[in-house]
């Protein structure tokens, strides 16, 4: 395996941590997975660049990090501290080291230290059941209920002013709320910004008609808010030179198109939800129904009907 594929198989084993309340702060997967991930596991520069955009592990840190606080449940990961003292939504917590507590297994297991932004007093103490060997090994320790500002900065430093394909119309506006966007289409990246625990890149972009954003996940993940999966470096038309211009641009907008192939219409609206066949004497059938009640009627394999 050369070394990219062999980072990339790496990368690929997320391990979690969680604390004493039972929440977990990164997702698990099981090691059949993974060596599945590993066999399939194709390098490209998109997932190069996600790999950049990754938490960082514990040996990392360094004193003055500093997170925002995405949720108001913090609290239950500070559920020593005071409630007056315990940060908000929107407030910016910063790392100021650990300590070493001895847990009821007599393991000496680390708690992570905190001071809310201009308060120079009052230390935030998240408890981890693990030892700091065990962490030290971990490919990275989040914090429930925040965004790691570190992990934005960097993520902002790559991708502002660059040139990106979306290959999603599931847009969010800059406050979050989502919004019809377009797909396969060229935008620029003209900020970062924290967006949510789960996604936490907020990766704001304009094309030639508006703002939008994306939030994806940090590191190369299977979910399909990884930044792998949502944008491309290179024009994806290219991939698909028998298309006409005007089936793309329907394809683009969402739209539909009389005699568009069954592939065409599902890079329009994406997989239906349930799939009928039939037969007369001279042609073949399908109907594709979606969630959302519209239907697709196909005849020897190009769209003849529908109803959105």
């Amino acid at each position: 395996m050369n070394r990219i594929g062999y980072i990339l198989s790496a990368a690929l084993t997320v391990i979690a941590t969680s604390c004493f309340t039972g929440i977990e702060s990164t997702p698990k997967i099981s090691s059949n997975e993974v060596e599945k991930q590993k066999a399939e596991t194709v390098t490209t520069p998109e997932m190069e660049l996600a790999l950049r955009l990754a938490q960082q592990p514990i040996t990392q840190w360094t004193t003055g990090r500093e997170y925002v606080v995405t949720d108001n449940r913090i609290k239950l990961i500070f559920s020593s501290t005071p409630a007056e003292f315990i940060p908000l939504k929107g407030d910016t917590i910063r790392y100021v080291g650990y300590k070493q507590q001895t847990s009821i297994a007599a393991t000496e297991n680390v708690v992570l230290q905190f001071l809310k932004k201009n308060n120079d007093k009052d230390t935030l103490h998240y408890r981890i059941e693990r030892t700091l060997d065990e962490l030290a090994q971990r490919q990275s320790v989040t914090v429930p209920f925040t965004v790691d500002l570190t992990l934005i900065s960097d993520a902002r430093k790559v991708l502002l002013d660059k040139e990106l394909y979306i290959l999603t119309s599931a847009w969010f506006d800059t406050d979050g709320q989502r919004i019809a966007g377009r797909k396969f289409v060229p935008v620029k990246v003209t900020d970062v910004k924290p967006a949510s625990e789960e996604f936490p890149i907020g990766i704001v972009f304009c094309d030639s008609l508006r703002t939008a954003m994306l939030p994806v996940s940090a590191g190369l993940t299977e979910n399909k808010r990884s930044f792998a999966a949502i944008f491309s470096f290179t024009d994806p038309k290219l991939k698909y030179p028998a298309i006409t211009p005007e089936n793309w641009y329907a394809i683009q907008n969402g739209l539909l198109r009389i005699d568009m192939t069954r592939d065409e219409c599902r890079m329009s609206l994406g997989a239906p939800k349930d799939v009928d066949y039939g037969r007369s004497y001279s042609s073949t059938y399908e109907r594709w129904t979606y969630t959302n009640g519209a239907y697709l009627i196909f005849e020897d394999g190009l769209l003849k009907r529908y109803r959105l």
